[in-house]
């Protein structure tokens, strides 16, 4: 029963090692030099620090010392001897032999993570983050403390090697956006992606995906354009728009991915049913809407390189570009400058096309474009338009 306790103790000392770790490590990794130094000064809390006296140590320690005789390769006896040892020799010792123990106990691991912490030994840090990661545990902390690594060059190539046999965290490590809402953060982890392209590790979509989208909402956009340009074949028109035809958007649609923002966002929802449809060597886009309200129905950032934005031409099934011309507004900004923004006015309409012209010609780096629903004049009634390309001339 007294082993049982001790363990219990262990376990409440070890969570309070592993959170004062992260916290730890989420500080230093982005910390500059002198930082550091003041850092590496600071010792983590021993027992006496989280309320067991003197006496109760030294009770503990004699009895897990007992304990430990019986079984040396016991990890979790081992770690709790040395949270307790106060012997410098001691625990010199007892560290290499428990790191070499594997990976069976969580909390030898959160013990050896705390260990590193303390000597800032960045790569043991984030081995034993994998270990512990790889056993299912505090993913949450330790995904957002990867996060943070990747903002150290030493932590970066780190994660290219751990990420090169795709480890069971990966998904979780890439889908995570919430670690990316600085700038800095946003920057080092492009750079993390290109260093695993040029390392040519595959970087699936899904994988890309949540990086390039808090990229574009944090406005870099010629960082996240670089990374999907080399991930993606690009096929665009004159000023930039990629997959005028579709067909990328339809191949995206058939895998179940969801779309990067340098490609076409095709809104479904109450009242409106989009699709992308492939007919023979033809791909198009199936609008169908109820005809309520003004919604966003397609969207697309894209690349004009400063090329003045000033026309667009709008293919459809013969007959639908008369319906086109009452039932959409187009509108493209520049992406850096939302409050830019010029609506494009139907101008000349053929049989299954309809060109548009700006109201006045944009300029942009990179602008967005964005097709809504124009209800006036339909009231309810339902569409349903095929749109075959959309291009800038």
């Amino acid at each position: 029963m007294k082993n049982i306790s001790n363990i219990r103790n262990f376990q409440t000392l070890s969570s309070v090692f592993l959170a004062l770790g992260v916290i730890g490590l989420l500080v230093w990794v982005v910390a500059d030099e002198v930082r550091r130094s003041e850092l590496s000064a600071l010792r983590l809390p021993v027992a006496g620090d989280l309320g067991v006296n003197a006496d109760k140590q030294a009770s503990l320690r004699q009895s897990i010392s007992v304990s430990l005789a019986s079984a040396p390769l016991d990890q979790k006896l081992l770690a709790q001897f040395l949270i307790l040892s106060e012997d410098g020799s001691e625990r010199a010792k007892g560290y290499p032999l428990l790191a070499n123990l594997g990976w069976r106990s969580t909390a030898a691991q959160q013990l050896l993570l705390a260990e590193a912490l303390e000597g800032q030994d960045l790569r043991e840090i984030m081995e034993r983050s994998d270990g512990l990661l790889r056993r299912g545990r505090y993913s949450d902390e330790l995904i957002s403390l990867m996060l943070a690594a990747e903002q150290d060059p030493a932590g970066r190539r780190w994660l290219v090697g751990a990420l090169r046999s795709n480890p069971p965290w990966a998904g979780r490590f890439f889908g995570r956006s919430s670690g990316l809402e600085s700038e800095a953060a946003l920057r080092a982890h492009g750079i993390l992606l290109g260093d695993l392209m040029d390392a040519e590790i595959a970087v699936g979509r899904n994988q890309l995906r949540s990086g390039l989208s808090a990229m574009v909402d944090r406005g870099l956009f010629e960082e996240a354009y670089s990374l999907f340009e080399r991930s993606v074949p690009v096929k665009a028109d004159k000023r930039g728009l990629v997959d005028p035809d579709f067909t990328l958007a339809f191949a995206v649609q058939r895998s179940g991915e969801g779309s990067h923002p340098f490609e076409w966002t095709v809104t479904s929802g109450p009242g409106i049913n989009s699709r992308l449809v492939s007919a023979g060597d033809k791909t198009f886009l199936n609008l169908r809407w109820d005809g309520r309200g003004n919604p966003l129905l397609l969207r697309q950032f894209f690349r004009p390189q400063g090329l003045d934005i000033s026309q667009l031409l709008l293919t459809s099934r013969d007959g639908d570009s008369a319906v086109l011309e009452r039932s959409a507004q187009i509108f493209v900004s520049c992406a850096d400058r939302p409050t830019d923004k010029v609506r494009f006015i139907p101008a000349e309409q053929d049989d299954g096309s309809l060109l548009y012209r700006a109201e006045r010609p944009l300029s942009c780096d990179f602008a967005k474009l964005e097709v809504l629903g124009l209800a006036r004049g339909f009231g309810n009634r339902e569409l349903n338009i095929q749109i075959d390309r959309i291009s800038f001339i």
